[in-house]
């Protein structure tokens, strides 16, 4: 049986996991600020988000990426043994350290649009700032978003909600005047 200080120890490593390793990107991303950018989505547009769902989401990834590192999404579509094998190493690895959720319908569509708007948002920041190579993978990120609001399990205003992904503005800097925001904000 590990002990806390393992578990934490190899949860704490798999943030550290470098995404899109297999793509020509600008600068990185790491698994921690793909969690962070999905738990931020989560808490801003989910009107009640159940524990189940932001513990799904904080180790999504990180248990098993110490294991595999992260599988390109286009090999695990091409290899479908590859994507039952990834999927096995992230469950195991989410049952050895304590950290796996059963999640009901609802709660999967939320992981997966949140999963799927990070990796959008991130995409057309990296064409914005000049990355061309991924506008392929922007239009993938964006049809794969439009996709989930044709599923089963997705909420009345599931168009509204990827709409507001789809429109989020990323190309632009920042204003880093806090009075200009408290102001919007009112």
């Amino acid at each position: 049986m590990l002990n806390d200080s393992d578990r934490i120890k190899v949860a704490f490593v798999g943030g550290h996991t470098r995404r899109w390793h297999a793509a020509d990107i600008v600068g990185e991303e790491r698994v921690d600020s793909h969690t962070w950018g999905m738990l931020a989505i989560i808490h801003i547009l989910h009107p009640a988000p159940s524990v189940k769902l932001l513990g799904a989401v904080t180790f999504h990834d990180s248990p098993g990426e110490p294991f595999s590192g992260d599988i390109p999404h286009g090999a695990k579509v091409a290899f479908p043994a590859l994507k039952a094998a990834d999927i096995e190493i992230g469950m195991r690895a989410e049952k050895a350290i304590g950290v796996h959720y059963e999640l009901d319908a609802d709660d999967d569509w939320w992981l997966r649009f949140a999963d799927m708007a990070q990796a959008l948002l991130f995409v057309r920041r990296q064409v914005a700032q000049g990355n061309v190579l991924m506008d392929p993978t922007l239009t993938n990120c964006g049809e794969c978003l439009i996709a989930l609001q044709d599923q089963d399990a997705a909420p009345t205003n599931a168009a509204s909600l990827i709409s507001t992904v789809l429109h989020c503005r990323v190309d632009l800097p920042m204003s880093r005047n806090l009075a200009l925001l408290e102001s919007l904000a009112q």
